[in-house]
């Protein structure tokens, strides 16, 4: 982990830092990845200016379809991309997902089962989700986070 600017870079350990290259992902490019790879920026924000960066490659996109909004898979996709409340060491941090790259072919798995802690037990999310034969993403992107080097 490197400090640089207010931005702590988590980024891959393989990832050389001080560059503003430290943001691409190198990673070995097979072919599941070249078809199926994308990559998913995950940024917190402290109080102030200060921000934690992390890049990941998935070769899946899972998303909620817990809450009561989601109803459609655009419906999924907006809610992955929402920014998130979050707390951490009793002060409010703002985490946002944003996806940088994308897949010729995306894969999307549906969460549909979720653990209830107070029952101590798994259960099902019974509710319909709208999907087209073929989608097309149309997701309100927030701006790129302004990071300091």
């Amino acid at each position: 982990m490197v400090t640089r600017g207010g931005l702590i870079c988590e980024t891959e350990r393989l990832l050389p830092c001080g560059c503003p290259e430290h943001l691409q992902m190198r990673t070995e490019r097979t072919l599941v990845t070249a078809v199926f790879g994308f990559e998913v920026e995950s940024v917190i924000r402290h109080s102030g200016s200060f921000a934690s960066a992390v890049r990941e490659p998935f070769t899946i996109l899972s998303l909620d379809v817990r809450p009561s909004e989601v109803s459609t898979l655009d419906d999924a996709l907006e809610h992955f991309v929402t920014p998130e409340k979050v707390e951490y060491d009793e002060k409010q941090r703002t985490k946002n997902m944003r996806i940088t790259s994308w897949p010729e072919i995306l894969v999307i798995h549906l969460k549909r089962f979720f653990y209830d802690e107070k029952a101590s037990m798994t259960n099902k999310v019974v509710k319909k989700i709208v999907y087209p034969e073929i989608f097309s993403v149309h997701v309100r992107r927030p701006p790129p986070p302004q990071l300091l080097f």
